[in-house]
């Protein structure tokens, strides 16, 4: 793919220079990253792709801020949504398509984890899904 890709580490120690970023410790089962105050954990156990992934995501709240409890569920999801635009953009996207269409292969393809292809699939707009619709040829897909 001839598009950069969006640097996470890079956008954090430009614009959030006193986030300390931790990679060194096993996270409990089921949380693969984790903000606060000035710190971002990342299970040492994820991948490149899995903490490009993750951190991204955990940018997006350290950009946001706390939320109330009531609504963590909701910022939850536009967090993911947030971050899978930040990772996947739409011209990487159709490339991606173009070769696979299984959330695995486009998962590796992308450098991101699986879970980041489902939420920017989820959550096309109308206007992505038909510019995908006119731009990939489906029938060609391995």
């Amino acid at each position: 793919m001839g598009i950069e890709h969006w640097n996470p580490w890079r956008f954090a120690a430009v614009h959030l220079p006193h986030v300390i970023i931790d990679t060194s410790h096993r996270l409990p089962r089921g949380v693969a990253g984790l903000w606060r105050g000035d710190r971002i954990w990342l299970c040492s156990t994820l991948d490149r792709a899995g903490r490009r992934s993750v951190l991204t995501h955990e940018v997006w709240h350290v950009r946001r801020g706390e939320v109330p409890p009531w609504i963590t569920e909701r910022e939850e999801r536009t967090v993911d949504d947030l971050a899978s635009r930040d990772l996947i953009g739409l011209e990487q996207l159709i490339d991606g398509l173009r070769w696979s269409d299984q959330e695995a292969e486009l998962a590796e393809v992308l450098d991101v984890d699986v879970h980041t292809v489902r939420c920017r699939l989820k959550n096309l707009t109308p206007d992505e899904m038909r510019l995908i619709e006119r731009r990939v040829d489906w029938e060609g897909i391995a």
